[in-house]
């Protein structure tokens, strides 16, 4: 018989686990400085519903959409990585940021069901998605090989 007194002894302190996990996640901050040294600080274009067929479906360079959300911790992780990127790829690739909270019909339309989800648009067509992070030589490379 389960008993919340006698099995809630079997969890870790919360203290421990928090520690552990985010010790888990590595974190560089962005340094903001820096890029503008590295070559400006191209920001991500947020865009919306209204503004989707212009700005993705349409474009003539291949468009890398970050689905993400404000709340979500991996998300804000990635989006510096992304900014670089952004800056490397500048008038090869667009990138551009769509808050799933924000624009709940774009997220359903592409089957958008965790974020951070990056989709690649060429031609109007989707033409890859990952799912989650990755390290910046990780991401570099599926941009090269999808755009």
């Amino acid at each position: 018989r389960w008993s919340f007194k006698t099995d809630l002894t079997l969890l870790p302190p919360l203290g421990i686990l928090g520690r552990t996990v985010a010790g888990m996640i590595p974190h560089t901050p962005y340094d903001s400085a820096q890029a503008a040294q590295a070559g400006g600080d191209m920001a991500m274009d947020k865009i919306g519903s209204a503004d989707f067929q212009a700005s993705v479906l349409d474009s003539g360079t291949p468009v890398l959409v970050d689905f993400s959300a404000t709340w979500c911790g991996p998300c804000r992780v990635l989006e510096p990585v992304l900014k670089d990127l952004a800056n490397e790829n500048e008038g090869t690739v667009k990138f551009v940021k769509i808050d799933i909270d924000e624009s709940g019909d774009l997220a359903a339309k592409f089957s958008v069901t965790s974020v951070p989800t990056l989709v690649m648009f060429n031609g109007g067509e989707e033409k890859a998605r990952k799912i989650g992070g990755a390290p910046k030589p990780v991401l570099a490379g599926w941009i090269r090989e999808n755009s």
